[in-house]
């Protein structure tokens, strides 16, 4: 059953991340020409360097369907190269072209919780601010996170923590480090017992909330009236 679960939970998140063998064919193809909008996106991940976000981003913010789909399949299919910050600012993208405010929210929320996760690698407390900068990436996606009730929204965090466990991650934290005074970082074999540390106290916290909130809802109900 819980394998079951674990199927159909990836199947559901941004549309499916097993994409087809075609698609992904076609994006290895057609990334390939220089100069493509898709071409430059994709090669400003892949060099997960601070001096590039900002131009990434920005191509990112005129990005049309058929180059957004080439990307957004290269993410699906190499989320180990992948900085978290990238799923963020592609989560504002996927709604605004693709209008799939679901899919737009998984994205955002597996940069943040992956975002969130490398911060506590880094030995200058002032990079830990970097996840509510990324926030302003995805201002809209946010926007549609915040209209949602607070317990599915706690649920879909708990989900993307979950996402984040059983997909490739980028491997080094060094990334989320460059908003401090030092990219100086814990050492590596930390990493994953930092890792496992978030996951194990969040989701925990998230599910006591979660359960908090519908044991205050049903008392509400329930509650004889005066």
């Amino acid at each position: 059953m819980k394998k079951t679960f674990k199927i159909l939970l990836a199947v559901a998140f941004a549309g499916s991340l097993l994409v087809s063998a075609n698609n992904f064919v076609k994006a290895n193809t057609d990334t390939q020409k220089k100069g493509s909008h898709a071409y430059e996106i994709i090669k400003g991940i892949k060099s997960a360097d601070g001096k590039t976000f900002e131009q990434t981003y920005s191509l990112i913010q005129n990005i049309n369907y058929p180059d957004l789909k080439l990307v957004t399949a290269y993410m699906e299919g190499h989320s180990d190269k992948v900085v978290p910050q990238y799923y963020a600012y592609i989560a504002d993208a996927i709604l605004k072209v693709e209008k799939n405010e679901s899919k737009a929210i998984n994205w955002y929320l597996l940069g943040m919780v992956r975002a969130q996760e490398d911060v506590k690698m880094c030995k200058d407390d002032y990079a830990k601010n970097y996840p509510a900068i990324i926030q302003n990436g995805a201002e809209y996606t946010q926007a549609a996170y915040q209209k949602k009730d607070e317990i599915t929204r706690l649920k879909l965090f708990r989900q993307a923590i979950f996402l984040d466990k059983n997909f490739p991650r980028y491997p080094n934290p060094q990334w989320a480090c460059v908003m401090g005074n030092s990219t100086e970082t814990l050492p590596l074999s930390e990493y994953n017992g930092v890792l496992e540390k978030y996951r194990t106290d969040m989701t925990k916290h998230l599910t006591e909330q979660i359960n908090e909130l519908k044991k205050a809802k049903t008392t509400e109900i329930t509650a004889p009236k005066k």
